[in-house]
C-alpha cells in the first residue's frame, strides 16, 4: 500500500469518527451540531485530531437551545460522544472540546404553544 493510499484511508477513518460524533450530538435534546453551508455543499463542523497510539481528540461546534444549561449540555455531549466512540471503535478519546457557537432562541409563541397553536 502506498503512502498516499494509507493517508487517504486514515483521513476516511477520522471522517467516519467525526460523523459518529456529529450524529451523537444531534441525538441530544436541545442541541444541534453545526454545519457550514457554502453554496450547495454542507460541511459538518466536527473535527477529529489524531494523536499517537490510537488516541484522538475531538472538536465539536454546537448550537444550544436557550432553555438548556450550557455546562450540563457540554458534559452530556462529552460523555455521550466518548462512550459511543470507545464502545464501537478501537480508539481512545483523550479530550472532547465543545464549542458553543450560538444559542437557539425560541420565540414566546413557540414556547407557549408547543406545536398545538393554530
Amino acid at each position: 500500500m502506498s503512502a498516499k493510499q494509507n493517508k487517504k484511508d486514515s483521513y476516511e477513518i477520522y471522517q467516519v469518527l467525526a460523523d459518529i460524533a456529529f450524529d451523537i450530538v444531534n441525538d441530544i435534546e436541545g442541541v444541534e451540531a453545526v454545519k457550514e453551508k457554502k453554496g450547495l455543499i454542507s460541511k459538518k463542523k466536527t473535527t477529529v485530531v489524531p494523536l499517537n497510539n490510537g488516541k484522538i481528540n475531538i472538536d465539536i461546534k454546537v448550537k444550544v437551545q436557550d432553555t438548556y444549561s450550557i455546562p450540563e449540555v457540554a458534559v452530556q455531549i462529552q460523555e455521550s460522544v466518548k462512550n459511543a466512540i470507545e464502545k464501537n471503535t478501537k480508539f481512545e478519546v483523550c479530550k472532547i472540546n465543545v464549542h458553543v457557537v450560538s444559542a437557539i432562541v425560541l420565540g414566546w409563541y413557540e414556547k407557549s404553544c408547543k406545536g398545538v397553536c393554530f
